[in-house]
């Protein structure tokens, strides 16, 4: 019978801790939540400095892939006939010029000025779904 009380109480005891431990995750999942992210770079805004290459002809697309390992691969094919690729860290200039702290962000450049900013490709005016009249 003594046996038989004292797993009970470890039980008990092992409960509470993994209780304790829990509420410790909630508070920081809450404290991470409230915390807002930075802005990215909106419309009427001037994008930062930055400076990269354009090899290609016609339309001038760049695609940034931020902390782009071997596994982004396919990727890479299906953006290779939009435009240029380049691979960069996530601290790199790109992502410091347009201000993104979240991915993907997609960004609508006229003259260095952002028309329009967002993460998905609705933003894009030629990948705007028409609408069915």
């Amino acid at each position: 019978m003594p046996y038989l009380v004292a797993a009970v109480v470890l039980v008990g005891l092992l409960c509470l801790l993994d209780l304790v431990l829990t509420f410790g995750v909630i508070r920081r999942l809450r404290s991470t939540a409230e915390a807002t992210p930075r802005p990215l770079t909106g419309p009427g805004e001037r994008a930062g400095e930055f400076a990269t290459v354009y090899r290609g002809a016609g339309r001038r697309v760049l695609a940034v892939l931020v902390g782009a390992t071997d596994r982004h691969f396919p990727i890479l094919d299906a953006l290779r006939p939009v435009g240029e690729i380049v691979r960069e860290p996530v601290t790199g200039g790109l992502v410091q010029a347009f201000g993104a702290s979240a991915f993907p962000s997609v960004f609508v450049l006229a003259d260095r000025t952002v028309t329009a900013s967002g993460h998905t490709m609705d933003v894009v005016p030629a990948f705007v779904p028409a609408v069915a009249r």
